[in-house]
């Protein structure tokens, strides 16, 4: 897992710093462990002698351990104090978000570095853009690839996000100031679903310091902000890209939006709409048919299928549904979809999973 040894955070919306809190022991057998305890699904051939791994089972992923979180200088809680803070984090009725706090996550392998100069060097940092200071609050961004550095027109900074706003898709994230040399942290952030649960106090000097607890996850992986990858289509047929940065060897299954176009033009040969992921498997489509049993279906709706649950977001589309694949992400590279029919948007929103 993570580094989190004395790491503030932010549980249900709520950050520890407001009552001084931080991480200061973990569990050290699941603290180390890279993922979740998983296991194989084989079938044995008696002639061949040997295991076919057919399928895993995460059953057992999800981790539990047991944690210390103390006062920043072991200072003591009040009575109110701890009051508020036994309701905040402690056995709540369903799992909340856990976000270690960026400012103190420097090792983080999913945020980017970004260096305000007021003229780039002549060697960079690999991987690092540099925002240089061209007029005002105006940056322009390059990154040194190790051997020159490259433009990066598309990125703008203004108060508070960096924004990249072209090619497609949109991606905006929130950026952090770290505390030397000007350097920003740029993330989709990490976070656990997770409750902490069978509480003990801790004391000290007389007085209560903290909480020793077990945290129970739903996962064995850290999960990522959403990333959403949004496009505008034209015409009966368009393709688009989606990169997926997960950790694991799985289909990615995203809550994919479509819009059908507001105008469906009848003397178009067209009987459906189709989605196709052509870097997979090009013979497997998610289909909507425009007429079923007489009933058309209305030129500007939206349609919001949640691959994950298999869930249609409107049971009135549920009948147009006539293919019931619901589109899938291979891991680990760029997946290119060919999207047919009349559809004016379309989005596709994923959730990558981190080792731990």
């Amino acid at each position: 897992m993570a580094d989190i040894y004395c790491c503030h955070f932010e549980y249900g919306g709520v950050s520890s710093r407001t009552y001084g809190l931080h991480f200061v022991n973990v569990e050290t057998e699941r603290f180390i462990n890279v993922q979740g305890e998983i296991s194989g699904v084989n079938i044995f051939n008696k002639r061949s002698k040997r295991n076919y791994l057919i399928d895993t089972d995460y059953t057992s992923s999800p981790v539990s351990y047991d944690i210390d979180i103390v006062t920043d200088d072991e200072r003591t809680l009040t009575k109110l104090e701890q009051r508020e803070i036994e309701r905040w984090l402690f056995n709540r009725a369903k799992n909340m978000k856990l976000y270690i706090d960026p400012a103190d996550d420097y090792d983080c392998g999913t945020y980017d570095k970004y260096m305000i100069v007021t003229s780039r060097p002549t060697v960079g940092e690999v991987g690092v853009v540099y925002l240089v200071v061209s007029s005002g609050s105006t940056y322009t961004a390059k990154r040194w690839n190790g051997a020159s550095y490259e433009d990066l027109p598309n990125i703008t900074l203004s108060s508070s996000t960096m924004t990249e706003s072209s090619p497609n898709p949109t991606i905006t994230s929130s950026f952090t100031r770290l505390s030397t040399n000007n350097n920003f942290i740029i993330a989709h952030k990490r976070y656990l679903r997770c409750r902490f649960i069978n509480p003990t106090k801790l004391e000290y000097n007389g007085g209560v310091v903290g909480y020793r607890a077990t945290l129970e996850a739903d996962t064995g992986w850290w999960l990522q902000d959403p990333v959403k990858y949004s496009y505008t289509l034209s015409g009966a047929q368009n393709n688009v890209s989606i990169s997926s940065e997960t950790d694991i060897d799985e289909y990615i299954y995203p809550v994919t939006k479509l819009t059908v176009s507001s105008v469906i033009d009848p003397a178009q040969p067209i009987t459906g709409i189709t989605i196709v992921n052509e870097t997979d498997n090009s013979s497997r489509m998610t289909e909507f048919a425009l007429i079923v049993d007489g009933s058309a279906l209305p030129p500007g709706s939206s349609i919001t299928l949640d691959g994950e649950t298999n869930n249609v977001a409107s049971s009135a589309f549920y009948k147009f549904f006539i293919s019931r694949n619901f589109p899938r992400i291979l891991p680990f590279r760029t997946n290119t979809f060919s999207v047919s029919g009349p559809v004016s948007e379309i989005s596709f929103e994923i959730v990558n999973r981190r080792n731990l």
